[in-house]
């Protein structure tokens, strides 16, 4: 909700001729981004509060690329999608891999690492900035091979508090109680993942299967 539908809106007030590439597992949940984007865009309230500085173009109806009347552009693609002929001020990748399967398929983290590198990084206009949120499936998913290399800014938030919380929660403390997401459902989920999917998708610390501690035992 942050990453992919309210923060292209404000890029793209606050930066009128942006180029705003949005990626996702499937071309349909990236689309749908896009639709949300355009539609805050148009709506009375943000214009209001943004004094028209930015304003959809008369001829914008798809979802997957539309432009606004100041020369800005949004578009909405799937992992895997050709992207060349398009360049991005801001590129956002939300959740490359849908599932575990995927996720524990070498070929497939290969697949989504290579286009990554041929079809979205060089994508890049002058000064651009990338954005990953996606939830941690495997050590060597797009994340873990991307912390590989300096310049990234992580910003972890476990489901369960720990220590040196980044919204500086006590540790124990639920991330989204509000929304019904407190600690009894939490707890409740824990028991019924395996511990290596929770680590992985509500604390966000990925592990290998056989663990990373022993894996042989010799014997005499």
């Amino acid at each position: 909700e942050l990453v992919s539908v309210r923060f292209p809106a404000w890029y793209l007030a606050r930066n009128p001729t942006g180029f705003y590439i949005a990626a996702s597992y499937s071309e349909e949940l990236a689309q749908d981004f896009g639709g949300q984007v355009r539609n805050l865009v148009a709506s009375e309230r943000y214009q209001e509060i943004w004094l028209h500085d930015v304003t959809l173009s008369a001829d914008t109806r798809a979802k997957s690329l539309w432009k606004t009347e100041q020369g800005g552009r949004f578009l909405a693609v799937g992992v895997g999608s050709g992207i060349v002929g398009f360049g991005g001020s801001v590129i956002s990748l939300d959740d490359p891999i849908k599932k575990p399967e995927e996720a524990e398929s070498q070929l497939f983290r290969d697949k989504v690492h290579r286009w990554y590198q041929t079809e979205v990084y060089t994508r890049q206009q002058p000064g651009a900035a990338i954005i990953l949120v996606m939830h941690r499936w495997h050590e060597d998913d797009l994340a873990g091979r991307l912390l590989q290399d300096p310049g990234w800014e992580v910003i972890r938030l476990p489901a369960i508090a720990e220590q040196d919380d980044p919204l500086e929660r006590k540790p124990g403390e639920a991330l989204w109680p509000d929304m019904g997401y407190d600690r009894a459902f939490l707890d409740d989920v824990r028991k019924t993942l395996p511990d290596r999917y929770w680590q992985a998708l509500y604390q966000q610390r990925p592990s290998p299967e056989e663990g990373n501690i022993f894996k042989w035992w010799p014997t005499y």
